[in-house]
């Protein structure tokens, strides 16, 4: 779904497509349109986009209501356990309970609030089984294909050169 926002919130609601490619900032601008599509599944690969909860682009997702969803990232979390909260918010609100006990139970904080260190993990592993494939580098790399490289020579123009030069 692309181009100026009439013809992308027409698509949202008129097209027969089995099946729409919509981007994240979309969410922002067509919202409305997405959600009267009521469609029954969303997708959200490289779902990191929406981990940190405050982001306008996550909340815009978030409003998006439909029976059933699926998130794809190779990094669920990348710096704290906010980030793994508001992935599992999208996919189940109820999975983690509310943030003011969950974040108490599982994170350490010394006397200024800072997270010093996390405990309890194991039962977020349980509570998320039913709910999370994760699998290593390590268990998938015998299913992908052999890595090829490819060298192209893109020769420099007149300008890039004599920037190089200096």
């Amino acid at each position: 779904v692309e181009g100026p926002a009439p013809l992308r919130q027409r698509e949202h609601r008129e097209g027969e497509a089995t099946y729409k490619i919509a981007s994240y900032h979309s969410t922002l601008f067509d919202s409305v349109a997405i959600q009267d599509a009521g469609y029954d599944l969303i997708i959200l690969d490289e779902a990191q986009r929406i981990k940190n909860w405050r982001t306008k682009i996550a909340q815009s997702v978030r409003r998006i209501h439909t029976r059933h969803v699926l998130v794809l990232t190779g990094t669920p979390i990348e710096n704290n356990l906010e980030e793994l909260y508001g992935l599992v918010q999208f996919v189940d609100p109820f999975a983690l309970g509310p943030r003011h006990l969950f974040f108490p139970r599982y994170q350490t904080t010394d006397d200024n609030g800072r997270v010093i260190g996390y405990e309890n993990l194991r039962e977020i592993r349980d509570i998320l089984a039913s709910r999370l494939v994760r699998r290593t580098k390590k268990q998938v790399l015998p299913q992908l294909p052999k890595r090829s490289d490819k060298n192209l020579v893109v020769p420099m123009t007149q300008q890039q050169r004599e920037m190089h030069r200096e």
